[in-house]
């Protein structure tokens, strides 16, 4: 009983040696195809979920903004409104017409005044009164403080250092606190944005470089 020798016939051509290796060198395993096409797959999942969270994100903000604009205009609408009540807490326009008139007078008056949109501020009293100084006032776009960032970085500042590690048992106790703070933060503490001088002792080197200085309160 005879056996098969061979699977081809005398007559099949024979497959170059040399052109197989140069195709295997070349064309990847299919298992190393199949981890690349996955791995496509998840970085593109990864960057689609990526772009939701984002644009959640901003979705969110842009809310959280317009919810803001919309209370501030309540608020605004209630006090003019009712001009002879104050919501607790809050500040009168006169009050805040009192303490710039007070800094004109004793300091100049400035080109403009930024601020944020604040009922206090965008009343109509501080509006005429602007207007009749000659003031510019410059309102920040509602829910973005950091256009405001100077004295959003000091407000920052009184709080974490002074307002909220202190408990204030009466508004004279209060007043008494913040004074002794304010003359540590200008009188004594050094500031590196003012090359670590004092606020006071930059006043008085500000003032001496200025030929004709404007009029201003006596230098405690």
């Amino acid at each position: 009983m005879g056996s098969v020798a061979s699977v081809s016939g005398p007559g099949a051509a024979k497959e170059d040696p040399v052109k197989k290796k140069r195709n295997e060198e070349v064309a990847p395993p299919k298992s190393e195809a199949a981890r690349h096409v996955a791995e496509s797959k998840r970085q593109a999942v990864t960057t689609a979920r990526g772009v939701l969270a984002q644009a959640q994100r901003d979705a969110k903000s842009a809310q959280k903004q317009e919810d803001a604009a919309k209370k501030t205009a309540r608020d605004a609408r209630k006090i003019a409104q009712s001009p002879g009540q104050t919501p607790a807490g809050a500040i009168r326009s006169s009050r805040v017409v009192e303490v710039l008139s007070k800094l004109v007078t004793e300091r100049g008056g400035p080109k403009h005044i930024r601020s944020d949109n604040g009922p206090e501020f965008v009343a109509s009293a501080v509006l005429r009164w602007a207007a009749e100084a000659g003031i510019e006032l410059a309102h920040i776009a509602p829910g973005k403080p950091w256009q405001n960032g100077t004295d959003e970085r000091f407000n920052g500042r009184l709080r974490d250092e002074c307002l909220s590690m202190e408990w204030f048992r009466s508004r004279a106790e209060a007043k008494v606190v913040i004074e002794a703070w304010w003359q540590h933060y200008n009188q004594v503490r050094l500031h590196s944005s003012l090359g670590y001088l004092m606020p006071l002792e930059f006043r008085r080197q500000c003032e001496a470089v200025i030929p004709n200085p404007p009029q201003t309160a006596p230098l405690s």
